[in-house]
């Protein structure tokens, strides 16, 4: 009996360290793989690896000034007022997925008390025909017009999403590709820094690491008990 519960509770602790890492779906969310400088780079539009935009050329504004958070020599996107930025995304999900979105965002430093700043992350088809999920980060009053070295706790946003939650709205199927679409808010005064955008997946349960592990263990289960 004891080399059966033995057995039993070895078995179980090796089921629960099963597990899925996350894998980032992002590419590009610093905004660095371009190499912009402060010679080169302020409130310029240019062409960002990775990013789509809805400006005419496809282009995002970019600032890499000291006075940004993040400290000197840090690149970030300034979006104007209506501006859309977005990433198609492909990797295997399903109902049982559990996506992790983030990114640091701010008022920009001369914008400090004016209102109607915010971003409208979403999840979209691929296409961009329909709006799986929504959310709202809210800038107001979150940029003091100091010179933070660091991302600040209140200009840190994060959501987590589950692919059933994806799935509910009818419009897509496992696996299906999907678009991180940001959108700033169309008020004239909003304008904001967005930088560290980062999309995550885990794909829960992992599968065949369970079956891979269950088959192991039962084998040495029945080692154990046929001594």
């Amino acid at each position: 009996m004891k080399k059966i519960i033995v057995a039993i509770m070895a078995l179980s602790g090796l089921m629960a360290s099963v597990h899925a890492d996350p894998v980032e779906l992002i590419v590009n969310g610093g905004f660095e793989e371009d190499g912009y400088t402060s010679n080169d780079v302020n409130n310029v539009a240019r062409t960002i690896t990775g990013w789509s935009s809805s400006l005419s050329d496809n282009k995002l504004r970019v600032d890499h000034i000291s006075a940004l958070p993040g400290g000197v020599d840090n690149t970030v996107i300034r979006m104007l007022p209506s501006n859309v930025m977005y990433q198609n995304l492909t990797t295997d999900w399903d109902a049982d997925s559990t996506f992790t979105l983030s990114f640091n965002a701010s008022e920009v430093s001369w914008k400090n008390g004016a209102v109607g700043n915010r971003f409208f992350p979403q999840i979209k088809t691929a296409d961009n025909s329909k709006q799986l999920w929504l959310a709202l980060a809210d800038l107001d009053g979150n940029n003091d017009g100091s010179t933070y070295t660091e991302w600040q706790a209140n200009q840190t946003f994060s959501w987590e999403i589950t692919g059933q939650e994806l799935l509910d709205t009818g419009f897509v199927s496992a696996g299906d590709a999907l678009r991180l679409h940001i959108n700033a808010a169309s008020d004239s005064d909003s304008i904001n820094w967005i930088d560290n955008v980062s999309m995550t997946v885990i794909p829960e349960p992992a599968t065949l690491g369970l079956v891979v592990a269950m088959g192991g263990s039962l084998l040495w289960v029945r080692r154990v008990f046929m001594v």
